[in-house]
């Protein structure tokens, strides 16, 4: 499958993409967190969800990053968290953009991308166990092959 945020413009990516009968994952960062929280931690919205569970993938170092890309790097450094009503909530797109003038894309993808491979099934056709780094100067995108 192909994950796309499907907020915003993404809904017509999301579209188009099915309409040619590709497999996606719509992640909607807007949207209610799937979990209820591990270790006692709450999520105000699915983004904070997927945040926390890539910050705890690299914690555990059950992914690695090599850092070779220096955009991407610094996007997922950047965005800071507080909490609202009791539940984490990082730091909105637009504020992040205000702040820095970087629109964040690699960032968002990357977490995303990651948060949604747990909902994928390598094991079901036999495809699915490597992953594609697809990058153009206008986007970032990963892709379960």
């Amino acid at each position: 499958p192909i994950i796309v945020d499907g907020d915003g413009l993404g809904a017509g990516v999301v579209d188009n993409l099915t309409a040619y009968g590709r497999q996606v994952l719509e992640f909607r960062g807007a949207e209610k967190p799937t979990t209820k929280g591990v270790e006692g931690k709450k999520y105000y919205n699915k983004r904070a969800e997927a945040w926390d569970y890539v910050g705890q993938q690299f914690s555990d170092q059950s992914i690695e990053y090599r850092k070779i890309d220096q955009k991407l790097t610094a996007q997922l450094c950047t965005p800071t968290y507080k909490f609202r009503n009791g539940k984490i909530l990082v730091e909105a797109k637009a504020d992040i953009k205000t702040g820095t003038g970087d629109s964040q894309v690699r960032g968002e993808a990357y977490v995303s991308g990651i948060y949604g491979l747990q909902f994928v099934d390598p094991s079901g056709d036999g495809r699915g166990d490597r992953y594609e780094t697809i990058e153009s100067d206008h986007d970032f995108m990963m892709q379960v092959i």
